[in-house]
């Protein structure tokens, strides 16, 4: 099969939604891929593949990994196109995940450990900024906003086939999840390979990162960074935090983990919801609105009485309302670049935003060293999204012509 070009008008539309798809299959890989080490990591220390101090070690070069592949790599995109790049970056991934395999054969099993998490963790940083922006070229007219909210789902698909998946795979071998996941991406490989378009509607010569920094787009860069940074710290925050604090405040385990899954699935339901709506009416309002609402439910969390019931709502209102705010952000970051640094741009954005949830944690810290409430700490870092929310407001972030 050819690959396919969108510029086709016999099947324009089919075309474009099975780019969609391949984002969202990307996407998929993103959250599988960073997730899968945490299921199995128990598995690998039981076989003697490496220690709790080599996991972590590891984890942690995923981790570098990703900030360099969308802060350094990713732009390459901008010149080669998107459809190598992504072949590339999904070849990473599997890769990575079938070192840790073939690691625990030779004499540097921890070496091979290493590499494995940041060649997985290079292919996860490059695809993050690269699905959003396949996801919003390829989209039909007038559909970008659903088409990047489709995508988004798949991060959440990925990390819950990780978690739910990767335990029943490793009572059959501890790599069986890791070979699952490289299958998959080998997999996503080819049907990139397949479906995206070629290279030649995008720019032959990729504008210079430091030509981006030089330039006007590095307000817009900065503006959405410090949006996504803000945002993000509140995000982390909650995700990790509310339902522990729902034990604390008397509920039991098993009343926080529904609340916490469902709010989870009331996200994913939430940023399709709100793809939907941004076909209809302008995303900057509607972004406004979620995180508004977000922030606030997570500090009415925080300052509400232990009532596990009244918890649990604001809980689950709050998991959705600060997750659907990302299909929001992801939009509005693939519209504010021209074609030629898109990319880069986002790249940018993702990489340096992520920032915010060093920065939250690292305040928590300080409070709860401080022996501030835990309810109270979180209303604080609530205060990151809304304000994040003013500054969508009050920032001139405009979409590229």
């Amino acid at each position: 099969m050819a690959p396919v070009h969108p510029s086709d008008p016999s099947s324009a539309d089919t075309m474009r939604w099975s780019m969609v798809a391949v984002a969202l299959l990307l996407n998929i890989l993103n959250g599988y891929g960073l997730t899968i080490m945490a299921v199995v990591g128990p598995a690998m220390i039981a076989a003697g593949v490496g220690t709790a101090a080599d996991i972590a070690a590891a984890s942690a070069w995923g981790l570098t990994g990703m900030a360099a592949g969308s802060l350094l790599l990713a732009q390459v995109a901008d010149g080669a196109g998107r459809r190598p790049v992504a072949i590339i970056a999904a070849l990473a991934i599997a890769l990575g995940l079938l070192l840790p395999m073939v690691g625990c054969t030779v004499t540097f099993p921890v070496s091979a450990l290493i590499l494995s998490r940041l060649l997985a963790g290079l292919g996860i940083g490059i695809l993050l900024p690269l699905t959003d922006v396949i996801a919003a070229e390829a989209a039909p007219d007038g559909r970008r906003p659903l088409a990047v909210a489709i995508m988004l789902t798949g991060y959440g698909i990925g990390a819950l086939s990780a978690m739910l998946g990767g335990p029943a795979l490793g009572a059959v071998h501890w790599g069986a999840g890791l070979a699952a996941g490289a299958g998959a991406a080998l997999i996503a490989a080819l049907l990139a390979a397949q479906v995206l378009a070629s290279p030649a509607p995008h720019p032959r010569h990729r504008v210079p990162l430091v030509t981006v920094l030089t330039s006007r787009a590095i307000l817009s860069v900065a503006g959405m960074a410090l949006i996504y940074a803000l945002h993000v710290a509140t995000l982390g925050y909650v995700l990790g935090t509310l339902p522990r604090l729902m034990v604390q405040a008397g509920a039991s385990a098993a009343m926080a983990q529904g609340a916490a899954l469902a709010g989870n699935l009331a996200g994913i339901a939430g940023g399709l919801t709100l793809g939907w709506l941004a076909m209809r009416m302008p995303v900057r309002h509607l972004l406004i609105a979620v995180m508004l609402g977000g922030g606030a439910a997570a500090a009415l969390f925080g300052l509400s009485a232990a009532h596990p019931p009244l918890l649990a709502g604001l809980l689950i209102l709050s998991f959705a309302l600060v997750q659907s705010a990302m299909v929001g952000l992801y939009v509005m970051m693939a519209t504010l670049f021209p074609a030629s640094i898109r990319v880069t741009g986002v790249g940018l954005v993702l990489g340096c935003g992520r920032m915010g949830s060093v920065i939250a944690a690292a305040l928590a810290g300080r409070l709860a060293a401080a022996h501030m409430d835990g309810g109270a700490i979180v209303a604080i870092v609530a205060l990151g999204t809304i304000a994040g929310a003013l500054l969508v407001r009050l920032l001139p972030l405009r979409a590229a012509a």
